[in-house]
This record gives structure tokens, C-alpha cells and sequence, in this order.
């Protein structure tokens, strides 16, 4: 259990780059700077989970997609997806 949180703990720290980029350049995100958050948030959290647990590999990666869309949710809601706005 202390494991699980320890994980959760890392991930909404290093898997937060949607939101960490909504928050240091506010509504001035661009959309290269917003895609390569989304694609670290990819990468990064599968990688990340299936070290730190015996997660399968197909378990790592769907649990990055759902932390990649929550992070892209809470990023957008604080304006990180205005590159996205026409």
C-alpha cells in the first residue's frame, strides 16, 4: 500500500506536464509546447508506473492514458489549451 501511494505521489508530480505548462505560461501555452506536454505525459507515466509497481506492460499504458487525460483536463481548465481555441 505505502508503494501505491509512493507511485500516485511521483506521478502527480512528474506526470503534471499539461498542467505545469497551464501554470508557469498561463493562456500563452503554444500548441508545440502543448503537444510535447502531452506526449511526455505519454511516455513519461508508463514508464514511471511499470518501474515503480509489477503493473503489465498493457496496464502501464492505459493508466497513462487516463492520467494524461485527466492532467489534459485540469491543464485546459487553467488555460492551458488555448493554443487549441481558433
Amino acid at each position: 500500500m505505502k508503494r501505491a501511494l509512493a507511485v500516485l505521489a511521483l506521478l502527480s508530480c512528474l506526470g503534471a506536464c499539461v498542467t505545469g505548462a497551464g501554470i508557469v505560461r498561463k493562456d500563452r501555452v503554444s500548441l508545440p509546447v502543448l503537444l510535447g506536454a502531452i506526449a511526455a505525459d505519454l511516455i513519461l507515466t508508463p514508464i514511471v508506473v511499470g518501474n515503480a509497481t509489477s503493473t503489465s506492460t498493457k496496464g502501464s499504458i492505459i493508466l497513462g492514458l487516463g492520467l494524461t487525460a485527466v492532467d489534459l483536463g485540469a491543464g485546459c481548465a487553467i488555460g492551458a489549451c488555448g493554443a487549441l481555441r481558433p
